[in-house]
């Protein structure tokens, strides 16, 4: 069977390929930025239980303070229902992982369709909001680790 057969098989795996297109130049626009280096967009496909989640990564490291900047975006599909989520975290050399920067609404779809419109305003949401979300970063644990707080202790 064709793709013409399916046709909203065609538009899930044609709106993951926008999102995919997309966050490949988030990566190029955190390439750019001063003090940003081995920056690169990442995508996971995992297959659980009878559910699906699908993960897309932007991810640059800071190598003058340590830390590493990321920008998530979510799917997963699990009992006729969609959920995507988007955020951005920082990691560094601190042992409890990774925090959220900044967290966006989640989003849901039942439908293809709704599916396609909240996968496509999800991530024109994250990349509306990487300058925040640099700034946030740049501000709570570049300068902070430049100050010597390796942690937020002070």
């Amino acid at each position: 069977m064709g793709v013409d057969d399916h046709p909203s098989a065609a538009a899930v795996l044609s709106a993951a390929a926008d999102v995919q297109h997309t966050l490949n130049g988030l990566a190029a626009w955190l390439r750019k930025q001063s003090g940003m280096a081995e920056v690169r967009p990442s995508f996971y496909l995992v297959r659980k239980d009878l559910g699906l989640r699908v993960e897309w990564y932007v991810s640059g490291r800071h190598p003058a303070s340590g830390f590493t900047l990321d920008y998530l975006l979510e799917l997963t599909y699990r009992a006729g229902e969609w959920l995507i989520t988007s955020s951005a975290c920082a990691a560094g050399r601190d042992p409890n992982g990774s925090d959220r920067l900044l967290v966006l609404p989640d989003r849901y779809a039942i439908t293809d369709r709704e599916f396609v419109e909240e996968l496509h305003a999800a991530c024109r949401t994250l990349v509306d909001h990487r300058t925040k979300i640099l700034d946030l970063f740049l501000r709570g644990y570049v300068t902070r680790r430049t100050d010597g707080d390796q942690f937020g202790t002070s």
